[in-house]
């Protein structure tokens, strides 16, 4: 313990809170626990509202992350479509007699052009 000496002297907002302290040292640390239980309650409120704002934008960004995979599966799909509507021949050329069409109509065109 320090000799009554070499304590500082409480500073003047120091003296009203040495003022207010219950002398009994049991009723100072029942004061110090009321004290922490408070500010420790209050710390656990807002951590928990800050767990639930991060769990509301991590369920928004799944909701996103599902809607993006929804429209990329859509295009997927509808590429897929053109790109078989490529390879397959126009239908024109499937239909019978086709063959014979065009291979006519570069000679009636040689043809014209030659008279």
């Amino acid at each position: 313990m320090l000799r009554p000496e070499l304590t500082p002297a409480p500073a003047p907002a120091g003296r009203q809170v040495v003022a207010v302290l219950p002398s009994n040292p049991v009723e100072q640390l029942r004061l110090a626990h009321a004290i922490t239980c408070h500010a420790y309650s209050g710390r656990v409120t807002a951590l928990e509202a800050e767990v639930g704002r991060m769990r509301r934008s991590a369920a928004d960004k799944a909701a996103h992350v599902r809607t993006l995979e929804t429209r990329l599966t859509s295009l997927q799909l509808e590429l897929q479509d053109a790109l078989d509507k490529a390879r397959r021949p126009p239908r024109r050329w499937l239909r019978p007699g086709a063959q014979l069409l065009r291979l006519e109509l570069p000679r009636k065109r040689l043809w014209r052009s030659a008279v």
